[in-house]
């Protein structure tokens, strides 16, 4: 993905470096899609907004904020989110909302790996709730990539997995791990994804699993551009969209993009899954069957899918 600094924004009383995305890392340029707010926390308490742009490739389907994530303003946002986490109420809470799914995605992979793994790694581990589902089924060998430092301190201290900060400095031999996971994580990644594909492959043994959960809104993102040129007749602007669809997320992820960076980095897509086993409430249950109904009802052309998974062989 190649980009360039174009400068700062201080009219939003915060100073940091965006960039604008020329090309996708399938070399098809790109165009702006959305432009809306990115949200930090350079005080740990009030917020503050950052306008950004969203780029969209027509023949990937994939989605990309334009943001220099490097920037330490930008990286406190991942910070602040880790010392939320750390408390115990906010713990229990996230442990009983994804237990069942992470309870069920455990057997899935077991399922199509055969067995039950003996190494597993899941980025962006948080505070270790699937590796110790993984620990508890019978795995001995449980590692975690987690970026938030509190959160990687309190693993630590706690001892039950090996953690690291990075993926790329994890002491991991290649063509040694059976399963790598990822739930919610890649759509925040600040760097090259392609390049972590690449890696994670590496590390997975012949035949060894990738595990991705994420949300898919890219159907939703592109209806909002066309909507806002309907309405507005800006046919080359980026339409203005508010925080509740672009979240801080850095990729727009659906079936085609993941389907295709796992295809060039050498992984195979051997599951898709809409609908994964996990408490909900009753009108995001009724939700999500109205979008999963609708994507089989128009031949698999409308899209809009709240948890989608993918598992993917070495």
């Amino acid at each position: 993905m190649e980009a360039k600094e174009i400068g700062t924004l201080e009219k939003y009383a915060l100073s940091a470096c965006i960039q604008e995305v020329d090309s996708c890392y399938c070399g098809a340029k790109v165009r702006p899609l959305l432009a809306g707010p990115f949200v930090v926390f350079p005080d740990g308490r009030t917020p503050e907004t950052l306008a950004t742009t969203v780029y969209y490739c027509d023949q990937c389907d994939l989605l990309i904020r334009g943001l220099d994530y490097n920037h330490p303003l930008v990286a406190s946002r991942w910070e602040m989110t880790g010392r939320v986490r750390t408390s115990p109420e906010e713990q229990r809470a996230n442990r009983r909302l994804r237990q069942r799914g992470f309870e069920w995605l455990v057997k899935l992979v077991s399922e199509h790996l055969g067995r039950q793994p003996a190494i597993v790694v899941d980025f962006g581990c948080d505070t270790g709730h699937l590796l110790d589902l993984f620990r508890a089924a019978g795995t001995p060998r449980t590692i975690g990539i987690e970026i938030a430092p509190a959160t990687v301190e309190q693993l630590k201290r706690e001892g039950r997995h090996q953690v690291y900060t990075s993926f790329f400095d994890a002491d991991i031999a290649d063509d040694s791990v059976d399963v790598i996971t990822d739930s919610d994580t890649l759509i925040l990644y600040p760097k090259n994804l392609l390049e972590l594909f690449g890696a994670i492959r590496e590390k997975l043994r012949p035949g060894g699993l990738f595990a991705i959960r994420t949300p898919s809104r890219n159907l939703l993102c592109r209806l909002w551009f066309w909507w806002s040129r309907l309405v507005h007749g800006r046919r080359h602007e980026a339409a203005s969209m508010g925080y509740f669809l672009l979240n801080d997320w850095r990729f727009g992820l659906s079936e085609k993009a993941l389907r295709l960076l796992l295809e060039r980095a050498g992984l195979k897509t051997i599951a898709c899954y809409r609908w994964e086993h996990k408490t909900r409430p009753m009108l995001q249950t009724l939700f999500e069957m109205g979008a999963v109904g609708l994507y089989y009802l128009s031949a698999k052309t409308i899209d809009v899918c709240p948890g989608l998974i993918l598992v993917a062989r070495k």
